[in-house]
């Protein structure tokens, strides 16, 4: 898989100086690792879960709140030890995860998770009904998608966020182009090299804007899945504006279309990247625009129960 920048330029040194930035600026989430294998190992116990998440307080006080929200536990849980146990292995996963990169930070992070979040949730609804099921978890290639633009967020600053768009937008990779002569796709690959989550995750970062790039590759099946998935869960929900982004004053809830109600949808406000992404998927479009619906609602009811 290549790790370089996709687009001819200048030397650029930027991104030479973004690579050898990336363990301070986008350093690994140590215990997420951890319990990502153990987990794999399949031979642990619930006590040894339990351990492995304790070490981080601020962590675990996510975990327990978006442990009780609807889309998991549905009820108040106030013990590491029952979430543990609640969830499951497979549920655990996606709450950890989803809570090791949950909100704080600047706005633009914030609206960068929010934005995350639907993704990661439009993508599991859509895995559900596809004929060509990811290998990985449509969850997490979801949610962690955007790993190049949070990279990028922590290591250029205001100079980033005031590029002038919103996480999502389809002008985002022509912006940074111009702007740095690479984007967060060609980053976030080599974020996902260094935090080694699980294998899928580089392709998906690298090519989740472009996935018609992968078809002249030799890639899995499950992985150019993977892409399609998150790369049609985009189409249904990402914003497609092209107007700056006021760093100080983020409304998460304008940075998309109102999907929540399914009589806004209109299939011909997609991108023509859709019908193919649909064919190779086996899902109708008409289907794919309700699963983003479900994602969306899913999503709302998560960012509501941590905030």
């Amino acid at each position: 898989m290549p790790l370089r920048p996709t687009v001819a330029s200048n030397p650029l040194a930027c991104f030479e100086q973004a690579v050898d930035t990336l363990d301070v600026c986008a350093p690994a989430p140590t215990v997420v690792q951890r319990l990502l294998a153990v987990l794999l190992d399949g031979r642990a116990s619930w006590v040894e879960l339990e351990r492995t998440l304790a070490v981080d307080g601020g962590l675990v006080a996510r975990v327990l709140r978006l442990a009780s929200t609807s889309a998991f536990c549905a009820r108040q849980v106030t013990s590491l030890r029952y979430a543990v146990q609640a969830l499951g292995s497979d549920q655990l996963r996606r709450v950890v995860v989803a809570a090791q990169f949950a909100g704080g930070g600047t706005p633009f992070t914030r609206a960068l998770w929010a934005y995350a979040l639907r993704i990661a949730c439009t993508s599991d609804a859509l895995a559900r009904h596809v004929a060509s099921s990811p290998a990985a978890d449509p969850f997490l290639c979801g949610l962690l998608h955007d790993v190049g633009t949070m990279a990028l967020e922590r290591f250029l600053g205001p100079s980033y966020t005031r590029a002038g768009f919103a996480p999502g937008d389809d002008a985002q990779v022509e912006i940074e182009r111009d702007a740095f002569g690479f984007d967060h796709g060609d980053v976030g690959a080599l974020v996902a090299a260094r935090w080694r989550l699980f294998p899928e995750l580089g392709p998906v970062a690298q090519f989740h804007h472009r996935p018609d790039a992968t078809l002249a590759q030799t890639l899995p099946r499950t992985t150019r899945a993977a892409i399609d998935i998150v790369a049609l869960a985009r189409a249904v929900t990402a914003p497609r504006r092209a107007a700056p982004l006021a760093p100080d004053a983020v409304d998460l809830d304008a940075l998309g279309p109102d999907v929540l109600d399914p009589d806004a949808l209109d299939p011909d406000v997609l991108g023509p990247e859709v019908a193919p992404l649909c064919a190779r998927l086996g899902i109708a479009p008409g289907e794919a625009l309700a699963r983003g619906v479900e994602g969306q609602q899913l999503a709302h009811e998560l960012i509501s129960g941590l905030g």
